[in-house]
């Protein structure tokens, strides 16, 4: 800073300059009513009541304000939790202090201060008769006055009293110039002289006496013969009470127009307002009577000073006043403030944002920014951090007493970084017993051999209870740990827990010398913050004053949030340089005393330590150090003190410390390449050791790679240990910036071959050097990542069922050419990963099938997962691999491949019988479709013929388009299915000896192959040949009649034609020439059904067989028993015979119908309910009569009285009148 700049501060007071534009009509509006005296202006401590009252002030001059400011403050005594308090004053607890608590005070002595303030603020004679008088200077002159006045009074009062003694001693004096002088004393009118002089003073005396008795109240009581006459009394009333005349005086005769009262609203004395505004309306009444204006009591006060409405009862005019400051916008006052003294550049914003949430107060944020202008510029230390300046002297203002106990190492911060070593331990227990667990954890789930619920349960099963099915406590303990590591295996969070115990070691290391900030959390803050300590005495101190002030949380966010750390003393004073730092000595006396301190303890100047070590101080661990490790490393990498300090971890095997330096170093490439030498098996020991986590190891090896040179990097890799540890780590690639040259380098001089990559995690220019350089196993995995990752195959299912079919189409890419050298290792891989499925292109498979470098087996295999469809088969030139193409169902069923599997093998074996029943469509061996020779397609034509196996879709396809027929058809044993297509496709020819031959042979297909070749049939038959059963089928099918009546024409033998659907012609044929009798029991049943022609033929045969219709009427149709009737042909007695044997199955319509047909008219009258029909007496009636009597047409007949040859009918039976009279 320069000496010559110009710094500006912040007053804390009352500004008046600020804008008050709606408080100034505000307090306008106030001044013209007149009824408004009482005026609260109210607003949050530090809103700018003040500064408001102020700008207004200078902007009305003509008014004129009288100020009454209250000021209260709460010293260490107020505090009635304040343990540690230094101070040997206390409170005095009795009613009679006037002070109860911090912030309650008697009222009385509130009237007594606001009086006292008004009395000095009121010129002494303008208010002469007051008693309460203020205390001023009196000049010497007045002094001297009264003296002589007094000397001049007592002269004259003594001269008269003892006058002849005055005159004897005057007499008895030498002659001279005094005693002529004294001598005028001594006449008797000097008497007179002196009478006057003593009657003048005492009079001017009494006056004043008077004067002061009547304005001051000199006596107060006054003592006449035992008796006290009280002229004021005493008594405990307030001094507005007591003094209300006084008072009311003073306010009468004030000049002002407004008397502002501040700060009353900090003491807890509500009546105070009560008797203002009595006084303020008396001295009001007083002043109107003397023309006086107005006297108004402005009262600055904050808004909860009433807890109800009752303030808008008590005041006439309450004024708010808006914050200017308050949590929500004190951050633009700092912005503000230190932008004036180009400050604000030097903060965090996030810092000035987090400490104005508890900064509400305009003036506490102006002296915040003045003592920071200060401290900022006399500290010497420029690498001072300024938040944590600023935020000390925040917590400075805001604890004044905490701070300065805390640059005597007292205090509620002090106890907090005093005890910062226990919370250390506390948090550092807690985390060795979390890494405890986890490891334990990560322990059983690696070695658990169990890998179900299911499975432990079976181990615990003899374990427990038979009545119970409990388990011992002992088991049950062991049965959780176990199940733990079951689900730990099951969820796959082995990793996870790794990656945890790493981040818990990590943290347990830093915390051992970690700031307090760092080790506070949200679980542990109550406790730290609630701090409380025992003195050796065993007294307790609370910090209660600092935990209930409600700036509290502001110390908890500075300490939590590091701005205020460890480092506070260097805020606090002044630093000078060219010295070893009091933690330096520490460190150097830990060495001499050999009491180690942490490995992390923070040295302020390494260099300067190193300086006062010799090298074999080096061989002693408390010298280790990591900031004084690394300053060897970087400044002094071939000095002894440097070997000595490698030769002691060496030999201690003090893993510990190399990996929490390995951590912290700077200096990489040469802890990296000097430890890698002094100590080749550095690497083999951070492996055996639980010092070195797995990120750490993983670090370190990645380093190795690079500043090792290949002497010192084979001596590392002994027995392979480096080149199996890279090996082992698939997500090995994920380095950050690597040096890929290097590593690749070191990688081939290591032979690394990775057997698993971990492609999300790895470096991707490193990868693709990995990828380029072949440093990799060739494995599926290998093989699908960098499908998948740099051909940019998106499915993992291309990538196991086509690989090389992807492969290939890059012959210069890395990948296809490791594949080539290594093809019979690859296409092992690719039968092992494809699932059951390879989907290469055809000439992939070709290429692949007809190499000689892979085994038989493995094509066979290959062929079995192939689901591409291959087309020619002789490409492949292995023919031993044919056989297995035709059975995959892979090689598209084609002529062309049939003829050459057949030329190859000359036989239709079970491959190619499976190859052919595959086809999914016809095959085609025509000459229009495929060349082949005659000699091939008879070969192949009788192969196949006889072929049961071929499904008999494809045997029609290669039978009808081979070309080939059978003139003489003596093949036995051809499947049915077989002989229906030999006999639909035209192959067997019709002929006599074939027929005869079908009918021995294949009687099933008899019947197909004679209506295949019915017009040959036809021509050939005979009656040698003619056989009735052929015949009987024919002449149900759909032919021509004409054959149909040829073959008839070879029978004589009766032909059924029930059910049948034969023709007309062939019916009437049948009827005429083949009938069978038994046909017409169905026929006489439908025979009204029947064609004309065949009535006929029925109806002849009818008459013929009459008899039996008689016998059973129900064997032929109504219409055909009609027909009988009506024939003329018939004997009459025969068809009454009819007659009487349809009456039992007819009705009377029919009956009458039936009687109409034979002439039988009178018997018609029966039905005729109002006849008297008669009857000859003959046979032929008698029976028609029993007939109508059967069927209850009639009840009886009888002889005819009047004429016994005739019978009369009763149709229904008599009453026994009628029977009776009858009977006479």
């Amino acid at each position: 800073m320069e000496e010559s700049k110009k710094y500006t501060f912040e007053k804390l007071t009352p500004v008046d300059d600020c804008d008050i534009s709606v408080y100034e009509s505000a307090i306008e509006f106030a001044f013209e009513e007149k009824d408004i005296r009482n005026i609260a202006i109210s607003g949050a401590y530090g809103a700018g009541k003040s500064s408001v009252l102020a700008a207004y002030k200078a902007k009305h001059k003509d008014i004129k304000f009288l100020h009454i400011s209250l000021a209260h403050f709460q010293d260490n005594s107020d505090s009635s939790s304040s343990e540690d308090s230094s101070s040997p004053i206390k409170e005095d607890d009795s009613d009679s202090s006037p002070f109860k608590d911090s912030s309650h005070i008697k009222e009385s002595v509130l009237e007594g201060k606001i009086l006292n303030q008004l009395i000095h603020q009121i010129p002494a004679e303008k208010i002469p008769q007051t008693n309460f008088r203020v205390k001023k200077s009196t000049s010497n002159k007045v002094v001297l006055g009264y003296t002589i006045a007094i000397l001049v009074f007592l002269m004259a009062l003594f001269h008269i009293l003892f006058f002849d003694g005055w005159a004897t001693f005057v007499n008895g004096l030498a002659d001279g110039v005094v005693k002529k002088i004294l001598s005028l004393a001594t006449n008797h009118f000097s008497l007179i002289f002196s009478g006057v002089l003593l009657f003048v003073f005492a009079g001017f005396f009494i006056f004043k006496l008077l004067v002061t008795q009547k304005n001051k109240s000199i006596f107060k009581k006054l003592s006449f013969q035992g008796n006290e006459i009280e002229i004021f009394e005493e008594s405990n009333d307030s001094f507005f009470d007591k003094y209300l005349n006084e008072v009311l005086y003073l306010f009468e005769n004030v000049d002002a127009d407004v008397i502002v009262f501040e700060d009353m609203d900090r003491f807890d004395a509500h009546r105070i307002f009560e008797r203002l505004r009595e006084v303020n309306t008396l001295a009001n009444i007083q002043r109107r009577k003397e023309g006086k204006k107005i006297l108004r009591f402005f009262y600055l006060l904050r808004d909860d000073i009433f807890i109800s409405k009752d303030r808008t009862k008590f005041f006439d005019y309450i004024i708010p006043v808006v914050p200017v400051v308050d949590s929500s916008n004190s951050y633009n006052q700092f912005i503000s403030h230190l932008k004036k003294n180009d400050l604000f550049s030097k903060f965090d914003e996030g810092f000035l944002q987090g400490i104005s949430l508890y900064v509400d107060d305009m003036r506490l944020l102006k002296n915040i920014c003045n003592e920071f202008l200060i401290y900022y510029n006399r500290l010497n230390i420029t690498e001072l951090n300024y938040n944590k300046m600023f935020a000390l002297i925040t917590y400075k203002n805001l604890f004044p007493r905490d701070f300065s106990d805390l640059q005597l190492n007292r205090g509620f911060v002090f106890a907090l970084f005093d005890n910062k070593s226990k919370f250390i331990k506390e948090r550092a227990d807690e985390l060795r017993s979390t890494i405890q667990d986890k490891r334990m954890r990560i322990t059983n789930a690696k070695h658990e051999i169990a890998h179900s619920t299911q499975e432990l349960d079976l181990v615990f099963a003899s374990k427990r209870n038979r009545y119970s099915s409990r388990l011992s406590d002992a088991d049950q303990a062991d049965y959780n740990r176990r199940l733990q590591a079951v689900q730990d295996q099951q969820e796959g969070i082995i990793e996870k827990l790794e990656e945890e115990l790493v981040a818990d070691e990590t943290e347990l290391r830093a915390t051992e010398n970690a700031p307090l900030s760092s080790i506070i959390t949200r679980e542990n803050s109550d406790h730290i913050f609630g701090l409380t300590v025992t003195n050796e005495v065993g007294k307790e101190t609370t910090f209660k004053e600092i935990k209930g002030n409600e700036y509290f949380p502001l110390v908890k966010y500075l300490v939590w949030h590091g701005y205020i750390d460890e480092t506070y003393a260097d805020y606090m004073t002044y630093f000078y340089e060219d010295s070893l730092s009091r933690i330096d000595k520490i460190y150097l006396r830990s060495v001499t005393d050999k009491k180690a301190k942490p490995y992390n303890y923070e040295l302020k100047s390494p260099e300067m330590v190193f300086r006062r070590l010799h090298p074999m101080d080096f061989d002693q661990e408390e010298t280790l150090n990591f900031m004084l490790c690394d300053y060897l490393l970087s400044t002094q990498s071939t000095s002894q003190h440097l070997l000595h300090l490698i030769s002691q971890l060496r030999n201690a095997k003090n893993i510990v410390f190399i990996a929490q330096f390995f951590d912290f170093t700077a200096n990489m490439p040469a802890f990296i390449q000097i430890f890698n030498m002094q100590w080749p098996s550095l690497f083999v020991d951070m492996q055996s050791t639980d010092g070195f986590n797995q990120k750490q190891l993983r670090l370190f090896s990645v380093y190795t790679l690079y500043y090792t040179n290949q002497a010192t990097l084979d001596t590392v890799n002994e027995n392979e240990v480096l080149t199996k540890y890279i090996n082992g780590s698939e997500d090995y690639l994920s380095i950050d910036d690597p040096q890929i040259d290097k590593i690749i380098t070191a990688f081939k001089q290591l032979k690394v071959s990775f057997p698993k990559i971990d492609y999300e995690q790895a470096d991707k220019a490193l990868f693709q050097a990995i990828y380029e350089n072949d440093l990799y196993e060739l494995n599926f995995e290998n093989i699908a990542l960098f499908l998948e990752r740099l051909w940019e195959i998106d499915t993992i299912e291309d990538i196991k069922h086509k690989s090389y079919t992807i492969i290939s189409r890059d012959s210069d890419s890395p990948l296809y050419k490791r594949v080539e050298d290594n093809m019979p290792d690859y296409f092992a891989i690719l039968l092992e990963k494809c699932d059951g499925k390879i989907s290469d292109e055809e000439s992939v498979v070709v290429s692949l099938l007809n190499r000689s470098d892979i085994d038989v087996a493995d094509k066979e295999e290959y062929i079995e997962y192939l689901d591409t469809e291959l087309h020619d088969l002789p490409s492949f030139t292995d023919h031993s691999i044919w056989s297995q193409l035709l059975d995959s169902g892979k090689l598209i069923c084609s002529e062309h491949n049939i003829l050459s599997y057949f030329g190859e093998k000359q036989k239709v074996d079970s491959s190619l019988i499976g190859y052919i029943n595959n086809a999914d469509q016809p095959l085609n061996f025509s000459s229009q479709n495929i060349d082949i020779t005659e000699e091939v397609r008879t070969a192949l034509f009788d192969h196949i013929v006889n072929c049961d196996d071929i499904s008999d879709e494809q045997y029609a396809g290669i039978i009808t388009t081979i070309e080939v027929q059978f003139v003489d058809f003596d093949i036995p044993d051809i499947q049915d299915s077989k002989m229906v297509i030999l006999i639909d496709n035209d192959i067997i020819q019709m002929n006599a000896a074939t027929l005869s031959y079908m009918r021995t042979k294949y009687e099933s297909s008899l019947f197909r192959f004679i209506r295949k070749h019915i017009k040959e049939y036809l021509d050939i038959m005979n009656d040698d040949l003619f056989v009735q059963e052929e015949l009987v089928e024919i002449l149900s099918w759909d032919i021509e009649d004409s054959y149909k009546m040829k073959l008839l024409s070879y029978s004589t033998d009766p032909i059924s034609i029930i059910g049948k659907n034969y023709s007309l012609q062939i019916c009437v044929h049948i009827l005429n020439h083949n009938l069978q009798q038994a046909d017409m029991t169905s026929l006489y049943l439908s025979y009204n059904q029947q064609p004309d022609t065949i009535k006929e033929i029925i109806l002849k045969n009818a008459k013929k067989h009459i008899a039996n219709i008689i016998n059973d009427p129900c064997t032929a149709e109504e219409s055909l028993k009609e027909d009988l009737l009506r024939a003329t042909d018939i004997p009459f007695e025969i068809k009454v015979r009819l007659l009487i044997a349809m009456i039992q199955d007819i009705g009377q319509a029919e009956a009458s119908k039936c009687l109409s047909i034979l002439g039988l008219t009178d018997f018609i009258q029966i039905f005729n309910s109002h006849s008297r029909p008669k009857f000859e007496a003959t046979d032929q009636n008698t029976e028609l009569l029993n007939a109508f009597k059967r069927k209850k047409w009639i009840y009886e007949y009888f002889e005819d009285d009047n004429n016994p040859d005739y019978y009369r009918i009763r149709r229904r039976e008599p009453r026994k009148a009628e029977v009776v009279e009858d009977n006479d």
